[in-house]
């Protein structure tokens, strides 16, 4: 398998008041990024029932482009993409860290005891 693109953070650019700065409690993530899973979702997800808000969730997903379009404007072409998520496979991240940190645990046990 190929290795995965490098990571891209999404975050916009705050809006800012007269004074220059942001406005408080604004989303800088574009609202098109959001995805609600339910109860049921995250069963077929395998995701534990103590998700807490903050923590961060690894997501690898397969998307179907649904629509492409393009618009003429005043500052050049505008290009628009609809995706529909189709396959998802995620992963708490903690519990990944915890698990890649206990296999490395192990192989430097055994790399540093001659096992």
């Amino acid at each position: 398998m190929e290795k995965l693109p490098n990571m891209v953070d999404m975050k916009k650019e705050p809006s800012l008041d007269d004074d220059g700065n942001a406005y408080p409690g604004q989303n800088l993530y574009p609202y098109g990024l959001a995805i609600c899973l339910n109860d049921d979702d995250l069963q077929k997800l395998d995701l534990d029932d103590d998700i807490e808000v903050g923590e961060m969730v690894h997501l690898h997903c397969i998307a179907k482009i649904t629509s492409v379009s393009s618009q003429d404007t005043n500052d050049g072409v505008k290009k628009r993409v609809e995706l529909q998520i189709t396959h998802i496979a995620a992963e708490d991240e903690d519990e990944e860290n915890e698990q890649s940190e206990d296999v490395m645990s192990r192989l430097g046990k055994k790399l540093y005891s001659g096992e």
